[in-house]
C-alpha cells in the first residue's frame, strides 16, 4: 500500500523532475492521447455500424416485377393481348 501511496505523490508531484506521466521531455503523451483518441474514435463507429447493419432492411428485388407490371398493364386495358404476347416474350 505504500509503494502505491508513493507512486501516485510522485505521479502527482509537478515540481519532480522525474515525473513520469507529465514529462514533456520524453514524447510520450502525444502518442498515449492519439491511440486513446483512435480507440475512442474507432468504439464509435463500430457501435454506428452494427445500429445501422441491424435496423436495414434486407434488399430482395422481386424476380418477377417486370411480368406483374405486365399484368397489371393488360388488366388495366394499356396493352393489348397482342401487345402483352409480343412483350411477354422478350422477358423471357
Amino acid at each position: 500500500m505504500t509503494t502505491l501511496l508513493a507512486f501516485a505523490t510522485r505521479l502527482a508531484d509537478p515540481g519532480n523532475g522525474n515525473n513520469m506521466m507529465w514529462d514533456n521531455n520524453n514524447g510520450g503523451m502525444w502518442l498515449w492521447g492519439t491511440l486513446i483518441t483512435l480507440v475512442v474514435v474507432a468504439a464509435i463507429g463500430v457501435a454506428v455500424w452494427l445500429t445501422m447493419r441491424g435496423t436495414r432492411q434486407p434488399h430482395t428485388p422481386t424476380p418477377n416485377r417486370a411480368r406483374e407490371i405486365l399484368d397489371e398493364r393488360l388488366a388495366r386495358g394499356e396493352l393489348s393481348a397482342d401487345d402483352y404476347q409480343e412483350r411477354l416474350k422478350v422477358l423471357q
